[in-house]
């Protein structure tokens, strides 16, 4: 008895080895997979409802992605986030205790590939859908190891089916090259230009815009084995050139100079919070400030314009910078149902669509069928012109009295 007790004493009094995450990635523009290499806790994960992954671009903040829900499967090996849209392509920071330093947890972003194994091509097939680092088919083995989902995934791979790998090819601008080549015959599809063989090469005019990329072949036979090659004077790092199909394509950078049409200076501030929560401007349906107003737009409270011409500018012309975070999406239903507004998630099922009115409405994920980031902000244009002169010198009086976001 003395014995035993011992024993079981200097067991709980050792180490017990942590799970550590394999890896992490974007599997939708609204769900996000960490893979372990042991059972996660199912309470850490609960806990992370309700907190958020936070982004940024060129290390700077850009905003957060609300978790919504989170379950474990794959024997608590993955862990499945339900999160607020991936509207840029950004580096996306787990929270804790995801970020706890004995994870090893590094930031995923939107690179990589949508994979798709079917039984037959059709959509009624039987499918298995996970994501690939890369083209790279070593780099999905590795991960296949360590992963029970990209595990599982390998396995189908031997039987008789069809492997669909889709991505975007995001290239610096110029003229560029592509090969793929594969121990099967595929057919690749770059833009709608469409080839065969086991080695295929592509060239072509890049742009801002990633070129959308899908690779078909039969399995079965044998396990699939593909290598990517690109231009010598393009990057080296081929996960980064690869954007998963659904990425949104990069924001407009620049654009013309903009003027004021008239001297900012003067406003009313106090006369300037009757106009933003006036049924005139309707700011307040979209924009709060101090816990009152709308969801739709960002929180004014704390305005990232710390000067009237950019204050300005942002009502003026609102496209020209659309926050990340508010980023407006087009919904489409399996049932014909059209909605355009802000998306946000709820809870593991559904996601819910603010549009400029103010109106909100929540939408089955499953029922979606078309799910595309739009390039325009849903605020009106003409505003400015519609208040005049002097409530818009008033309106921005107010605003600039907002505490800037630190």
């Amino acid at each position: 008895m003395v014995l035993a007790l011992g024993l079981l004493v200097l067991a709980f009094g050792q180490d017990v080895p942590q799970p550590r995450v394999v890896a992490s990635w974007p599997a939708g523009p609204m769900e996000t997979r960490v893979a372990f290499d042991a059972p996660w806790d199912e309470s850490k994960g609960q806990a992370l409802v309700g907190k958020a992954v936070r982004f940024v671009t060129d290390w700077k903040f850009e905003g957060e992605l609300a978790i919504a829900a989170a379950h474990l499967r794959d024997e608590g090996r993955t862990l499945v986030l339900a999160t607020d849209p991936h509207s840029v392509n950004a580096s996306f920071f787990l929270p804790n205790p995801l970020a706890h330093s004995a994870l090893q947890v590094t930031p995923y972003d939107l690179s990589g590939v949508e994979a798709t194994w079917r039984e037959r091509e059709d959509d009624d097939s039987p499918s298995i859908v996970t994501w690939w680092p890369s083209l790279e088919s070593a780099a999905f083995q590795a991960l296949a190891d360590r992963s029970i989902e990209h595990g599982r995934f390998r396995a189908a791979l031997m039987k008789q089916g069809r492997l669909i790998l889709k991505s975007r090819v995001a290239l610096p601008k110029g003229k560029r090259t592509l090969r793929l080549e594969s121990n099967v015959a595929m057919s690749v599809e770059l833009n709608n230009d469409e080839k065969e063989g086991k080695s295929v090469l592509f060239e072509f005019e890049a742009t801002e815009v990633p070129e959308d990329l899908t690779v078909r072949l039969s399995t079965g036979a044998t396990m699939p084995s593909l290598r990517m090659t690109v231009g010598a004077d393009a990057p080296s790092k081929l996960p980064k050139i690869l954007l998963v199909p659904w990425s949104p394509d990069p924001p407009v950078v620049g654009g013309t100079p903009f003027e004021a049409p008239y001297d900012l200076v003067g406003g009313d501030a106090k006369r300037g919070e009757i106009v933003f929560f006036s049924e005139d401007s309707k700011c307040s349906i979209c924009h709060k400030i101090g816990g009152k107003g709308g969801d739709v737009g960002p929180d004014l409270t704390r305005p990232r314009q710390r000067d009237l011409p950019s204050l300005f500018r942002a009502i003026a012309a609102p496209s020209d910078e659309i926050r990340p975070d508010y980023v407006p999406y087009t919904i489409a239903t399996n049932d014909g149902i059209v909605a355009v507004g802000t998306v946000r998630a709820e809870g593991a099922d559904s996601l819910r669509v603010l549009d400029a009115e103010g109106k909100s409405t929540i939408f089955k994920r499953a029922d979606v069928q078309l799910f595309k980031a739009g390039s325009t902000s849903i605020m009106p244009v003409g505003l400015a012109g519609a208040l005049g002169e002097d409530r818009m010198r008033d309106l921005l009086a107010f605003l600039l009295t907002q505490r800037p976001q630190p």
